[in-house]
């Protein structure tokens, strides 16, 4: 129980890396607090030795403070392009002077930064879909993933109400056929607030996929021979880009609902507290409930700078 983030610091030719058991699904309104307030309170996070493994890493934040480069990836963070966009135009006026990137590849992006080889040292447990469960795939009230086909007369464009992406490239190229055998839908009828996309583009052999999962491609490459591959947490507006699909304005959020997204993105919820979680559990589950140390871990930014943090501010 948590959501595990590692926070990574380069300052000259020393890395550290710290922990915090609870702070991946506040990583987006915690940057929006500015740099000298991240940057405080990630100091007073738990230094470790190891990044969190797979599957438990749910985001991951690193700071090069030479090259005043902030670049994060974050499960919360929504895949919308034009959200995307808006949010770093407002970041920029809390980080002044800094770089930003968002880590779309996450932690194969991490690997490139820090120069380690994170993938060798995890473990995989892919769960495989069936060709009786596409065939048997209906779309209700809940859309799984949007599925767009690249053909020589155009676009085939269909759903799926529980298959998502690591199913289908489970499958393989047999679930070509059996997805085309699936309702048709308009392209210009979609919007950016689609979570999970596929794109296979029959004539250039390629695929596009914008739920970045470590692992995934290395170990289903054989059951798609000929094709290319490409993984990112894109949004609907930049994965058509990248498949070269003409998109329709009506695709775009509306500013209102980018400026609502984004008010709900950077807003701060504090009131949190794991030891109330545990007495719950321990009222639920019963006394023999045992809990991991950093389960309590309550480290929280402070709105203000210290004056020592500031003091360092200066003379840095």
């Amino acid at each position: 129980m948590g959501q595990r983030v590692n926070y990574i610091v380069k300052e000259n030719n020393t890395t550290k890396i710290y922990y915090h058991h609870w702070r991946a699904n506040t990583i987006v309104s915690d940057l929006y607090l500015g740099d000298e307030k991240f940057i405080e309170f990630v100091r007073t996070c738990k230094e470790v030795d190891d990044l969190i493994n797979e599957p438990w890493i749910e985001g991951c934040v690193y700071i090069d403070l030479n090259r005043k480069l902030l670049a994060f990836w974050s499960w919360e963070f929504p895949r919308i392009t034009s959200l995307e966009h808006y949010y770093f135009s407002k970041l920029s006026k809390k980080w002044k002077d800094w770089d930003f990137k968002l880590l779309k590849r996450r932690m194969y992006d991490i690997e490139e930064l820090i120069g380690y080889d994170y993938i060798k040292h995890q473990t995989f447990d892919f769960t495989n879909a069936s060709i009786e469960e596409i065939k048997d795939d209906k779309v209700t009230d809940w859309v799984q993933t949007l599925i767009i086909f690249k053909e020589i007369d155009g676009l085939f464009v269909t759903k799926t109400g529980s298959i998502n992406i690591e199913g289908i490239i489970s499958i393989g190229q047999e679930s070509i056929p059996l997805l085309k055998e699936k309702p048709s839908y308009k392209l210009e009828d979609q919007n950016e607030l689609q979570t999970e996309i596929f794109i296979i583009d029959i004539l250039e052999r390629k695929i596009y996929s914008n739920d970045s999962n470590l692992g995934l491609w290395e170990h289903y490459h054989h059951l798609w021979e000929g094709y290319s591959f490409q993984m990112g947490d894109f949004g609907l507006l930049e994965i058509l880009k990248l498949a070269n699909i003409k998109t329709s304005k009506n695709i775009r959020l509306s500013e209102e609902k980018i400026v609502n997204e984004f008010n709900s993105l950077i807003k701060v919820s504090d009131d949190f507290d794991p030891k109330i979680l545990a007495e719950d559990s321990v009222n639920e589950l019963g006394n023999d409930l045992e809990f991991n140390p950093n389960f309590f871990d309550n480290t929280k930014p402070k709105l203000e700078i210290s004056f020592i943090q500031k003091i360092k501010n200066l003379f840095s």
